[in-house]
């Protein structure tokens, strides 16, 4: 089975992506999907706890006031990883063993911090989508409760994590363009990986993580 993580800023179209293929058949990982639900674990709770006293809200993490106290403090946000990033690594890699077993062919996970979470080593093939930086801005800006300072500081904050995924994934796709342009960037990709499985049958493929 192959896995093929997809990573990228925000706003350049790593759910679209995701969703394309999910739409295909291909089982998907959704790291926000995880993040939201990890939120509503109880030891997670009081680890949040620990670090953003103010964020615990009737008894539940809320993920605006997480939002608004990593925009205000820098040092917030890697705190706040530590607690998170292991949980989703090991979700994803339950979610792995889970599709490989029923026979999965291929599956995707999504992760925006696909380097620093360590998520890459899970993952056999790793594509970064990248978009320019109007572009992004303007997708982001469509969404619900996000101002253009709030996206001033996320955009500045992925930049060392964007520089990661530019340098080591294996295949880049820019969004920039429409949505069918996109989709055939991927399919080459596709086929690319199958091709290069294929002439190989199997052999010389690269080992996860590297």
């Amino acid at each position: 089975m192959i896995v093929i993580g997809i990573c990228g800023g925000i706003g350049t179209g790593k759910t679209t992506i995701a969703n394309i293929c999910k739409k295909s058949g291909y089982p998907i990982f959704y790291s926000d999907a995880a993040v939201a639900k990890a939120y509503e674990q109880p030891s997670i709770i009081s680890a949040v706890a620990k670090i953003a006293p103010q964020s615990i809200i009737g008894g539940a993490i809320s993920k605006e006031s997480l939002s608004a106290t990593a925009v205000k403090d820098p040092a917030f946000l890697p705190k706040l990883e530590a607690i998170i990033h292991p949980v989703i690594c090991k979700e994803a890699a339950a979610f792995i063993s889970k599709h490989k077993a029923e026979g999965a062919s291929l599956v995707f996970i999504e992760a925006p911090l696909m380097f620093t979470s360590n998520m890459h080593t899970l993952c056999d093939y790793t594509i970064t989508l990248t978009a320019s930086k109007k572009i992004q801005k303007a997708r982001v800006l469509q969404r619900k409760g996000m101002t253009a300072e709030k996206f001033e500081t996320l955009y500045a904050r992925q930049q060392k994590e964007m520089a990661l995924c530019k340098q080591k994934a294996d295949f880049i796709i820019c969004t920039n363009g429409d949505i069918l342009t996109t989709k055939q960037r991927l399919k080459q990709i596709l086929c690319q990986i199958a091709s290069s499985l294929e002439s190989t049958n199997g052999l010389g493929q690269k080992q996860k993580g590297e």
